[in-house]
């Protein structure tokens, strides 16, 4: 059955720890369970954020957008950013952060200019396997060093991360971006996208979404619309094939199996839609998945 929580339009949105007076980089490493999301918007008001998935996948939302990470990715978030991510599959989900003020790594910003810094902050970056093994290393040094917490830790923190910048800047696979991009920003509507997440499987209707938030049907429909520039159903088969390719390519799980997670009715019905959006069956893009193809 679908989740039974009572829905706050005035959420609290929270400010992560800023750094301490005597740090212009912290690291951090957590491990949290794959149904893990965060249950509030929150931006740093003092620092970037550089940040590595080991492990699990992730849909990622703030204000402007809505950006999806998978293992292996690497994003970069500038202060004042406020988001919140949530699970998109049962991987447990694992990372680094590297939390750093703008000086720790504005000589890095120089050479390649402001410009190509902001395009790097744009979405989610994808490396090729040997990359990631290299970078997952470089963030798993930055951690050793920030818990060794020797009076030079930070001068050479600073050092590391320029390397790791540069390792990112030059081994990152070209950016094609797919992310959702707002017209506008409105908390109702973003607490409906993680609902969706978090109750997929249970195929919520319009009317389960427009009760979630206290809106009428109609009412939900169009600000939906207003806010995504698509309906509400395109929204949510868009993210039952993302589910769907998530599950193919990484799971051995059964057609119809996969078809119940995310909640189509039946294996023939999920095959029917997967054809149309992707001109390819689902069999064929396990397969392709297999050989290395996408």
């Amino acid at each position: 059955m679908l989740l039974c929580i009572q829905y706050n339009e005035y959420k609290e949105i929270q400010m992560p720890i800023p750094l301490s007076s005597n740090e212009i980089i912290h690291v951090d490493h957590k491990i949290k369970e794959a149904s893990y999301s965060m249950p509030h918007m929150q931006a740093a008001s003092d620092h970037y954020m550089l940040g590595y998935l080991v492990s699990g996948d992730r849909k990622w939302f703030s204000y402007e957008n809505i950006k999806i990470a998978h293992s292996g990715d690497v994003g970069i978030s500038k202060p004042n950013v406020y988001h919140r991510n949530c699970a998109m599959s049962d991987i447990p989900y694992e990372r680094y952060i590297i939390k750093f003020r703008l000086e720790a790594l504005q000589p890095a910003i120089n050479l390649v200019g402001q410009s190509e810094f902001d395009i790097l902050c744009t979405d989610y970056l994808h490396f090729l396997p040997e990359s990631q093994i290299k970078i997952k290393s470089q963030f798993e040094e930055m951690y050793q060093e920030y818990n060794n917490n020797t009076p030079y830790s930070q001068l050479i923190l600073t050092g590391m991360l320029h390397k790791l910048f540069f390792t990112i800047y030059q081994e990152h696979l070209p950016i094609e971006s797919s992310q959702l991009l707002f017209n506008k920003f409105d908390s109702r509507i973003h607490d409906v996208l993680v609902y969706i997440e978090n109750n997929l499987e249970y195929n919520p209707t319009i009317d389960d979404a427009a009760k979630y938030i206290s809106l009428s049907t109609s009412h939900f429909s169009r600000l939906f619309k207003e806010v995504t520039g698509c309906s509400y159903t395109d929204y949510l088969t868009a993210t039952k094939l993302q589910h769907a390719q998530l599950l193919l390519g990484n799971t051995q799980l059964s057609i119809s199996q996969i078809a119940y997670k995310t909640g189509f009715s039946n294996a023939n019905y999920l095959a029917t839609v997967f054809q149309k959006k992707f001109n390819c069956s689902p069999s064929k893009y396990r397969k392709t998945c297999i050989d290395g193809i996408f």
